[in-house]
């Protein structure tokens, strides 16, 4: 009788022990997000900016303006001083495999775009402690920030990770919610594009 029992769910035995595995030692997140960048390099969920809205009426409001930021290294920031740059805005989470799974193509987008682009690495993450180690572990070189108050509407969203990129100005030029691959020339071309 045990023999046939575990004939039968010694599969569904080995999953639910691996899940509670890479739960209890809190690697879950990392190691989904890394099945789900094997997914991002195959090209098929690319940034699609031909999407994007060439002319956007959507303006960041007054409340998304003075949105206060603070960052890795304690200080705070409004969303005013980045007013007159174009600005990458990524909603992320330690616990969101997408979100783990886009930052390497992100960290490449910086590397190229940084003196031309703002980077807002959002984190949601209830403990911006979190964030900070997980960014130091993974070498990340992007500024990462927290909100000190609830998102204003046209920078929130019900589902991370969320990108946003706002050309001078305030415009939304851009918006995707889900994962992508950042590292690609269309995005940098048209990143760079709205900064002249």
């Amino acid at each position: 009788m045990l023999k046939r029992f575990l004939k039968n769910w010694w599969p569904y035995l080995g999953f639910g022990l691996l899940y509670l595995i890479l739960t209890v030692t809190g690697t879950r997140a990392e190691v989904v997000g890394f099945v789900q960048r094997g997914l991002l390099s195959t090209g098929l969920m690319q940034a699609n900016v031909a999407s994007a809205p060439g002319v956007s009426e959507m303006y960041l409001t007054e409340r998304a303006q003075a949105l206060m930021l603070v960052d890795a290294d304690g200080k705070r920031h409004s969303m005013a001083e980045f007013k007159n740059k174009v600005t990458f805005i990524n909603l992320w989470a330690t616990w969101c495999p997408p979100c783990i799974a886009e930052m390497p193509s992100i960290e490449n987008l910086y590397q190229k775009t940084n003196t031309e682009v703002a980077f807002i690495m959002l984190s949601r993450d209830r403990d911006f402690e979190l964030a900070k180690a997980f960014i130091a572990r993974k070498g990340y070189t992007f500024p990462i920030y927290y909100a000190l108050e609830p998102l204003p509407e046209e920078l929130s969203s019900t589902a991370i990770p969320a990108t946003f990129v706002i050309a001078p100005g305030g415009r939304i030029a851009y918006s995707h919610k889900g994962m992508a691959n950042y590292n690609n020339p269309e995005i940098e071309q048209f990143l760079l594009k709205l900064s002249k």
